[in-house]
């Protein structure tokens, strides 16, 4: 079982994930994770968003996945699947291994609502900028390693780019609303936070490829 050092397990915690795996075709567990008592700008964001919640990434099309801050599996799952890919220094390596599992095993992850994790977001904008620029790095480590399944090619370069712009232009109409009001509202930290988060994966992106010789811009 796992979790980070930046969490706050609840009491019933273990009990929870050990529930689940009574059936045996469950090999992997994952908990809900929740924030701990967002106060800061960052915090507010991450949490608005879901940041890290299972119920989230699971539901992705490609390469799914739940995150280690709250994650178990059966010990039997690593004679099949392996230990953790140290390539992946930053983040990266829960949606690597997942995928690993997912395709190794015949077995199943399942989400277990109740057993909770607390986690704390990152305070600073500092903070949130090197979080988000750490998985960038790990996004382009993943296109790496499953290059022949999710290639990066000219028209993702471009379809990113041109998300990036829209949160720009939405962060700035924002903030012209916000000047011509006298006012200062919630929605205008989320689309700042939200330009942050894009702008900085989408530099450690292209910083990681092209460190490791691929052209991914």
């Amino acid at each position: 079982a796992f979790t980070d050092s930046d969490c706050i397990v609840t009491k019933n915690w273990i009990g929870e994930i050990v529930s689940h795996f009574k059936n045996r075709e469950i090999g992997g567990v994952a908990g809900e994770i929740a924030p701990y008592l967002p106060v800061t700008p960052a915090e507010l964001y991450a949490s608005r968003i879901r940041h890290l919640s299972p119920q989230i990434y699971l539901n992705r099309p490609v390469l799914p996945f739940a995150v280690f801050a709250n994650l178990a599996f059966r010990i039997e799952v690593f004679d099949k699947t392996g230990l953790l890919d140290g390539i992946f220094s930053h983040a990266g390596e829960s949606t690597d291994f997942c995928t690993r599992f997912f395709r190794s095993t015949d077995l199943k992850m399942e989400y277990a609502p109740k057993a909770l994790v607390f986690h704390r977001h990152r305070k600073s904008t500092y903070e949130f900028i090197k979080q988000q620029w750490n998985y960038g790095r790990s996004h382009a480590q993943l296109y790496i390693k499953y290059r022949n399944e999710i290639k990066w090619d000219l028209k993702k370069s471009m379809l990113s780019n041109v998300d990036l712009l829209k949160s720009f232009l939405l962060l700035m109409r924002k903030a012209r609303e916000n000047r011509l009001m006298g006012n200062r509202d919630t929605d205008l930290d989320f689309y700042y936070f939200e330009f942050l988060k894009k702008l900085s994966e989408r530099l450690g992106f292209v910083r990681e490829s092209l460190s490791r010789g691929y052209l991914y811009l």
